[in-house]
């Protein structure tokens, strides 16, 4: 900003060339998969990035800097499970989403699709090494107290009845 800003540079960078260096910062390629569920979203280069992907990569990268790659990681309300696949990408292998069983049904989906059914332990299975574990979220009450390193959310706990929340 300002006379000496880079404001005439950056509004000319291409979005190819953004996400490359955030890419490159992460570590992980922030475009997701096509083809596993529609996508919707900017072009870049062949893929398309939706905000979503980018409140994600942004997510997992904050999740990141909190915890050591060894370190377990929930996340309530974990939608389509795209920090889930961020935090993968980037060696965070263990990984808990709780959601609603709806939803877990997509996130199940989404994450087989992209990280492959040896990397993903659904709702009553032995939970794999390594793999994100997709919970019902009444499933969080069952969790040892400091199990966790870090916990996480995007944007539902505003949707929850606190009633509900703190159960």
């Amino acid at each position: 900003q300002g006379v000496n800003g880079n404001w005439q540079r950056h509004v000319k960078t291409s979005l190819e060339e953004v996400a490359a260096k955030v890419s490159r910062a992460l570590g992980v390629d922030i475009a997701p998969p096509l083809g596993i569920m529609h996508t919707v979203g900017i072009r870049v280069g062949e893929r398309l990035l939706h905000y979503r992907h980018i409140n994600a990569a942004y997510l997992a990268a904050k999740i990141a800097t909190l915890s050591a790659k060894s370190g377990r990681i929930c996340e309530f309300g974990g939608g389509l499970g795209i920090v889930a696949y961020y935090m993968h990408k980037m060696g965070f292998l263990d990984y808990t989403l709780f959601d609603i069983p709806l939803t877990n049904l997509f996130s199940s989906w989404f994450l087989i699709g992209a990280l492959g059914s040896e990397n993903v332990s659904l709702e009553g299975e032995k939970p794999k090494s390594n793999s994100v574990k997709i919970r019902a979220n009444w499933q969080c009450l069952e969790m040892p107290r400091n199990h966790f390193s870090v916990v996480a959310n995007m944007d539902s706990f505003p949707e929850i009845n606190r009633t509900i929340f703190l159960g």
